[in-house]
């Protein structure tokens, strides 16, 4: 403390502040602290580099061989004959629900064909050979079109007023000449022919191929019609 010279009471003296416009960091410590040196802040730790891991080799799946297939037992020797006795004796087989019967014959006939595609040499020239059955199929397509009627043939070229015309003059012969044509018995026989134009047809078995085929297909198409044409 100073004193004061005009009372002689000890006075104190003003504390000097930062020259205006100084920010506390820019003044100096205060007379007589001692200088704080600033804290140094510590630098974020740099975490090592960690190589990763590898893991273990991907497993190669193991691809078991193909089976092979055990051969099958040889064929007879007498292979045409053993097929004609296993036919002989399908033929002599009780009767069967009309479905059932239907299955049983389809699986007959392409168990059938399998062993003739498979043996094609031991059954060439003989009732079984796909080429002589393909004829036989050919033969009863053109049996079973012979039974449709004349009229029916051609009924798709002619006019509505041709047909009536042949009809009533078919009509005005018969009761000209007396004779009366029993129509139930002409349709009940070519319905009776066409039942076993179909029962050689099944006899024949499974064929395969595009031209057994449409054979199939238009052997079907003519015993339909002779059907439609000849009521029961």
């Amino acid at each position: 403390p100073v004193a004061d010279p005009a009372t002689g009471e000890p006075t104190t003296a003003p504390v000097a502040g930062p020259a205006p416009g100084a920010t506390a960091q820019e003044a100096g410590p205060a007379p007589g602290e001692p200088a704080v040196a600033p804290v140094a802040v510590p630098a974020a730790p740099v975490e090592p580099a960690v190589a990763p891991v590898a893991g273990p080799a991907p497993v190669e799946p193991v691809v078991a061989p193909a089976a092979v297939p055990a051969p099958g037992p040889p064929a007879p020797v007498d292979l045409v004959k053993t097929v004609r006795g296993i036919q002989d004796r399908w033929r002599r087989a009780p009767d069967a629900p009309p479905e059932a019967k239907r299955k049983l014959a389809v699986r007959f006939g392409r168990a059938i064909a399998r062993v003739v595609e498979a043996h094609a040499d031991r059954f060439r020239g003989t009732e079984h050979d796909p080429a002589q059955r393909l004829k036989q199929l050919e033969r009863l397509c053109k049996r079973a079109e012979a039974l449709v009627a004349a009229e029916s043939r051609d009924a798709a070229a002619a006019s509505p007023a041709e047909l009536l015309a042949r009809k009533w003059r078919a009509q005005l012969a018969a009761n000209t000449m007396g004779v009366r044509v029993d129509e139930e018995a002409k349709r009940r026989a070519a319905r009776e022919d066409v039942k076993r134009l179909q029962a050689e047809r099944r006899r024949l078995g499974a064929l395969t191929g595009s031209e057994a085929d449409a054979l199939q297909a238009r052997f079907q198409r003519a015993c339909d019609r002779v059907f439609r044409e000849n009521p029961a």
